[in-house]
């Protein structure tokens, strides 16, 4: 009995041990994606820079700046549904950035989901409440739904924030 015990315990640490290791060596893989999507979109070559980011959030999934810098590259390529949820997957992996909440509700704004953006830019101002970039932006989105004295008031705020 002691013996079966002992083999299973082994046969259990090994299976850790080499599970592991495997997992080690997905995510060395998927940061090694990740620096080729990153050196592929600044040689301009967003197709490889796309494929690469994907491969790098497949191997890892929680590469949470794969996540957002394959946002950013659907941003820029006006595909806003998919950087929106590739956004919210970075948010879910590291909901204390500011970074991932602007730069969703770009992403909202662009698809004219002005209340979507709201509460992003309002969370990036909860987060970073000095970024005058998310004032801004928030008051657009406020202008946007007619809460003109809520926009100026945070236009104000960028300003107050921009000159220091």
């Amino acid at each position: 009995m002691k013996k079966s015990i002992s083999k299973a315990l082994a046969l259990a640490l090994a299976a850790f041990f080499l599970f592991g290791l495997a997992a080690c060596g997905a995510s060395a893989k998927a940061e090694k994606f990740f620096e080729q999507g990153k050196a592929a979109e600044e040689a301009e070559n967003i197709e490889e820079a796309l494929a690469a980011y994907s491969k790098a959030v497949e191997l890892d999934p929680e590469l949470e700046d794969a996540w957002f810098f394959r946002g950013a590259l659907y941003d820029g390529l006006g595909k806003y549904e998919l950087a929106v949820a590739d956004y919210g997957k970075a948010i879910e992996l590291d909901p204390g950035d500011d970074i991932n909440y602007y730069m969703r509700g770009v992403s909202y704004e662009n698809l004219g989901m002005y209340s979507e953006a709201l509460v992003d830019y309002s969370k990036s101002i909860e987060l970073n409440p000095t970024d005058a970039a998310s004032y801004e932006a928030r008051g657009y989105c406020y202008e946007m739904l007619g809460e003109n004295a809520l926009a100026e008031a945070d236009y104000a705020m960028a300003v107050q924030l921009e000159e220091g």
